[in-house]
């Protein structure tokens, strides 16, 4: 009877100095495992820049596009595991170019009355930069992020917690000088093939050097 009663004191103690411990760390004991992952950067294609001086197609130019334009991601974030998602997502951002070279046209008919209307499937194919990617092989990440100084750059890590099965995408954005200059980067990536049945987090931190 002592004997159990002893051991039911040690049990508590041991559960007691647990939970202090926890308290002071103020998070749990077990984190999850997160191993960086490999990635490139998406390499956008070089646009022939006759296409939007000489000929005047306004609104083909990637500068032009919404940053936000993602379609159904008003924040920015990218998270892209099959080409019917790319090209939906790719065709949303040339969409309101397209509005826009549509209307320029109108406003200006003069200026282009010597280029012919092009259909909206013309002026995706003239117009887009965005590379073919093997999904089969890989997913596409991406965070739009802003900074400001006299030079911006922005650093990316990738990690991957197979026990939780969670992808973490990483910007931190590195801000030099007080020019008040202000720069931005989509941060698109190719990690390798994300299965469905993760998900993906992204964080963003800034940091003055």
């Amino acid at each position: 009877m002592i004997q159990i009663v002893l051991l039911s004191c040690l049990i508590s103690g041991m559960i007691m100095v647990g939970a202090c411990n926890l308290t002071q760390a103020g998070e749990p004991t077990f984190l999850p495992t997160y191993v960086e992952m490999p990635y490139s950067q998406l390499v956008l294609e070089e646009l022939n820049r006759e296409v939007h001086t000489s000929r005047g197609i306004s609104g083909c130019s990637l500068a032009d596009l919404r940053p936000f334009g993602w379609k159904e991601v008003d924040s920015g974030l990218v998270d892209i595991r099959t080409p019917e998602d790319y090209a939906n997502q790719v065709g949303s951002l040339y969409q309101e170019g397209y509005l826009d070279y549509q209307q320029t046209r109108e406003e200006y008919s003069n200026r282009y009355q010597s280029i012919p209307e092009i259909s909206y499937e013309e002026f995706l194919a003239t117009c887009n930069v965005f590379p073919d990617v093997d999904f089969s092989r890989y997913s596409v990440l991406g965070y739009h992020a802003t900074g400001t100084g006299c030079s911006v750059t922005f650093e990316r890590h990738v990690y991957r917690d197979d026990q939780n099965k969670a992808i973490l995408y990483e910007i931190t954005v590195v801000e030099e000088g007080a020019c008040g200059k202000d720069f931005d980067d989509r941060n698109l990536i190719l990690v390798p093939r994300i299965p469905s049945d993760y998900i993906v987090d992204f964080s963003k931190t800034n940091r003055n050097d």
